[in-house]
């Protein structure tokens, strides 16, 4: 079967899109409709790239990086570079040298993962990989 090609949010719908994403989530995995298409298969990934220097004071980021947001039905999508906010603790198993500005190996790595996985309890390979210290989660 072959997949549609991914598309930007489309103009009308960029508001409503924007405000699903608003919220903090800290798993990959929103429980709201698609202001695109009315599923419920919308999605958020962080890749956690430098740290953020421990001088800046009760920071609401703790990295720079990039962002991810899409809908696996419809595949709209949203890419950017983006500030990794402190809540922000989801692990999704990809290879980081498989992304691209789409989020295909998101999608394939949203496929693989276990249906009985829990985001929130996973440890995280790519802080691991960037020699990033583990932080307390739920702080």
């Amino acid at each position: 079967m072959k997949l549609s090609p991914w598309k930007s949010v489309p103009e009308g719908a960029l508001d409503r899109w924007r405000q699903a994403f608003a919220a903090p989530s800290p798993g990959v995995d929103l429980d709201l409709p698609c202001p695109v298409c009315g599923e419920r298969q919308l999605h958020r990934y962080y890749q956690v790239g430098p740290r953020i220097p421990p001088t800046v004071p009760a920071s609401q980021f703790v990295a720079r990086g990039a962002l991810w947001e899409w809908c696996s039905n419809c595949r709209s999508y949203e890419h950017a570079s983006a500030l990794v906010p402190a809540w922000w603790h989801a692990e999704l198993p990809v290879e980081s040298g498989a992304l691209t500005a789409q989020p295909d190996a998101l999608e394939e790595a949203l496929r693989q993962r276990s249906p009985n996985r829990d985001d929130a309890s996973a440890v995280s390979e790519q802080e691991e990989a960037c020699g990033a210290p583990r932080v307390p989660r739920g702080t």
